[in-house]
């Protein structure tokens, strides 16, 4: 019944870019496959070590990859919105992820069972070419993240976070607490919330209750770090993220 509810709040024209991309054939070939399904903030799809039962291509909303300590902090190490998908170790056929697959912001996605996809990319050489070039791209932003994470204030990063979130879901309310943008940003709560009310107090956002909602995105991408430039657009085209110096 879930499934059958998260059809109708999605708007017909909400496609997983991705999928988008594969030739109108294969697509119509796959499609049988696929399942949309409704996916709450705080949903664990998965646990690191344990095998993907399977493949998610969000629609809206995002799905992140997280790792712990053994004494319980959590980083967000990879995020997914429409422009990818979840199940690489599927795709690698190796189904074990090290990573907790969480959902941060509420999201509504197509599932495929992982059994299926493994079948698809070893039978469709243009499934399993996308596939492969949206990984590179993944490695490359991961990357990314890594620089920032090292180099650039929590200020900035929450800058560019806020910016990218709001780009996945295409507006400018952004459903997420401050403690799911502490696992993003890997920072403890008060510090982000710090960053939070400073962004307020200079009037480019505002805080209510489990959302931001974004004033003024042109002063948060001038507060953001460089690599906000370097974010992808929901596009396939977008080249390989920069990786370029560092200003301080």
């Amino acid at each position: 019944m879930k499934d059958q509810r998260a059809r109708h709040r999605v708007p017909r024209s909400a496609a997983n870019t991705l999928l988008n991309a594969l030739p109108l054939e294969t697509r119509r070939e796959l499609q049988p496959e696929l399942t949309r399904v409704h996916l709450p903030a705080g949903t664990v799809l998965c646990r690191g070590g344990e095998t993907m039962r399977h493949a998610y291509f969000p629609v809206t909303g995002l799905i992140s990859l997280v790792g712990s300590t053994s004494d319980g902090q959590l980083l967000q190490v990879a995020a997914v919105d429409r422009l990818g998908f979840v199940g690489i170790p599927i795709v690698l056929g190796t189904r074990s992820t090290v990573l907790d697959v969480v959902v941060h912001v509420p999201a509504e996605a197509d599932r495929i069972d992982a059994t299926e996809l493994m079948s698809y990319c070893q039978r469709s050489v243009q499934i399993r070419q996308l596939a492969f070039g949206w990984i590179d791209k993944h490695v490359a932003a991961i990357a990314q993240g890594v620089l920032c994470h090292r180099f650039h204030t929590v200020r900035q990063r929450l800058c560019r976070w806020l910016i990218a979130l709001a780009r996945s879901l295409d507006g400018k309310t952004v459903p997420v607490t401050q403690e799911c943008l502490g696992q993003i940003l890997g920072s403890p709560r008060s510090t982000v919330s710090g960053a939070a009310i400073t962004l307020q107090d200079h009037g480019l956002i505002r805080l209510r209750h489990g959302r931001i909602l974004i004033l003024d995105r042109s002063a948060l991408e001038a507060w953001a770090c460089e690599c906000c430039a370097a974010d992808p657009e929901v596009s396939l085209a977008t080249s390989r993220p920069s990786m370029g110096r560092v200003v301080f």
